[in-house]
């Protein structure tokens, strides 16, 4: 009769991916205490792992009224795959850190001088090893401006000794391990070394550590990267987006001010390999003729609504099959059970499994389309699709975790392939599988575009980040409180750079980025002009 020892059991086999008994643990803690908030979430996301929907509804609605009225504790980062609507994901965050942190946490004492000089900026995770995280950030910290910022990370995640983890070590000027540290010993470290600027790329995902933050370590503290929603914490100054994933009206559903990159809010990495070598359908489990639909999402994603369009797709290509990750399986029977009661084959569902990352980017060149899932669109899945130069077709959400594909698809030139709507969606999806011609110039431009287009432009993202880094600091130093703002589209020359002795970066002089001015992008008709700059509802432009 003791639910949390049920709680804590299902938790355990989560971690060891026995999702089946983790349930039925979960389900025990309920039984024993209806009320368990924290079960409530974890069987949500236990049953949305293995795509087992006989509750879905039940559960979404029931999701939803906990967070509007209060009742309990949702964790956020899994209501994201329920919820599309900014406005209770901010309720929910908030309602998250006042349980797990609290009031009255104690500040450390800060060190860092408000002088002029290189800015530092910690990098907060621990992600810091084989990740998606790390593919995605791993160039631009090897782009930093060393003239301008000092770049430290403070890890608290495994070493897995893997050749990305080497590659990140040199890519820091200093690399912590704080992974046995408490909260506030990690706090006083970054305080220690004087960081102006601490990033949180975890956020609500898992190993998250705000507690970190809670106790005020840097002057700036940034959302970025790992979470794509507001954390709902007073103590996070700054949100890292784009004016498409998180529109400039949506300040009011963001407890952090929102910084506005002018391209694409998700960086990436132009180093990342493909295999040369492409395994034929054959070997991929696939056929040989027949159009591929793919879908390489997380299953946790994929809700009954999106595989009903799915399904219609199959139904409706003759010879078609939907290519998916086979993560574990559970999720296959219960995926291929769902086909079945659909009116399809079971067998038209292909699982692919786990392989290293250049293997994984590669076999996307046998699939002919991507569909996205909604209301969590592909993240950086739907980057590594786009780098290996496979068309992904999205519908845009009301939420930031459900407008990140169609902001890289408009900063590949790819902007054809967002909707706006499932109809729209479904509609587009078997227009592209019916005309080969028409999917095969989509193709063609995105591979065209790849090496020019904002998305892949490692050296421009950086230009604009350390601009936004630049305006939070000098608003700090001026004595200010933290205001939502702009980055323009910069237009300096690419920076040629070499590598330092232990893996550090020079820029070869000072950088023409101070002298550069920052030309506002897509100013809006009704902006208006402030004090020389723009502005974008609260959202001031920086111009240089």
């Amino acid at each position: 009769d003791y639910a949390e020892a049920h709680f804590n059991r299902g938790n355990a086999l989560y971690a060891l991916k026995q999702h089946e008994d983790a349930i039925s643990s979960y389900r025990q803690a309920l039984s024993t205490d209806p009320d368990y908030a924290k079960a409530h979430s974890a069987l949500s996301q236990s049953t949305r792992q293995i795509c087992e929907w006989s509750s879905y509804l039940e559960t979404e609605r029931e999701l939803g009224e906990r967070v509007r009225e209060g009742r309990g504790v949702v964790d956020p980062f899994m209501f994201l795959s329920f919820s599309d609507a900014p406005k209770d994901q901010h309720r929910c965050a908030e309602l998250y850190v006042g349980d797990r942190i609290g009031s009255g946490v104690e500040a450390v004492a800060q060190k860092v001088s408000r002088d002029e000089g290189r800015i530092r900026v910690a990098y907060v995770s621990a992600d810091f090893h084989t990740h998606a995280t790390a593919y995605l950030i791993a160039e631009l910290l090897e782009l930093h401006d060393r003239d301008r910022f000092e770049i430290i990370a403070i890890s608290f995640g495994p070493d897995d000794r893997s050749q990305m983890r080497r590659r990140l070590v040199r890519s820091f000027d200093q690399f912590v391990e704080v992974r046995e540290r408490s909260d506030r010993a990690v706090a006083e470290t970054i305080a220690d070394l004087q960081c102006h600027i601490a990033v949180d790329l975890k956020g609500y995902t898992k190993d998250g550590r705000l507690g970190i933050f809670a106790h005020r370590p840097a002057p700036v503290q940034v959302n970025y990267l790992g979470y794509p929603g507001s954390m709902g914490a007073d103590f996070i100054d700054y949100i890292i987006v784009d004016p498409f994933v998180v529109p400039p009206d949506q300040q009011e559903n963001f407890t952090e001010r929102l910084v506005h990159l002018p391209e694409c809010y998700q960086v990436n990495d132009r180093k990342r390999q493909i295999a040369k070598q492409t395994p034929t359908r054959e070997e991929l489990g696939l056929p040989e003729k027949g159009f591929v639909f793919c879908c390489f999402n997380n299953t946790y994603k994929i809700t009954p609504d999106i595989f009903d369009i799915w399904m219609r797709l199959l139904g409706s290509v003759p010879g078609s099959v939907l290519w998916l990750m086979g993560s574990n399986d559970s999720v296959q029977d219960n995926l291929r059970r769902e086909a079945s009661a659909r009116g399809v084959t079971p067998d038209r569902l292909v699982f692919a499994p786990n392989v290293k990352l250049t293997s994984h980017l590669a076999r996307h060149r046998a699939a002919d389309l991507f569909l996205d899932t909604l209301p969590y669109n592909a993240h950086t899945t739907a980057s590594d699709a786009l780098w290996a130069g496979l068309p992904v077709l999205t519908c845009t959400g009301k939420a930031f975790a459900g407008r990140v594909a169609g902001s890289l698809l408009h900063a590949v030139g790819s902007s054809e392939l967002v909707t706006e709507s499932l109809e729209d969606y479904e509609a587009l999806a078997l227009e592209l599988a019916g005309k080969p011609e028409l999917l095969s110039g989509i193709k063609e431009k995105l591979l065209a575009n790849r090496d020019t287009a904002p998305l892949f432009d490692t050296d421009r993202f950086c230009r604009d980040l350390e601009a936004a880094y630049t305006r939070m600091v000098d608003t700090w130093r001026a004595g200010g409180m933290p205001e939502a703002f702009a980055v323009g589209v910069t237009r300096a020359p690419r920076r040629r750079r070499r590598q330092r002795p232990g893996g550090k970066t020079a820029s070869g002089g000072r950088q023409l980025l101070e002298a550069a001015k920052l030309l506002q992008a897509d100013q809006p008709a009704q902006a208006e002009t402030v004090n020389g700059g723009a502005k974008w509802g609260q959202s001031a432009v920086l111009e240089g």
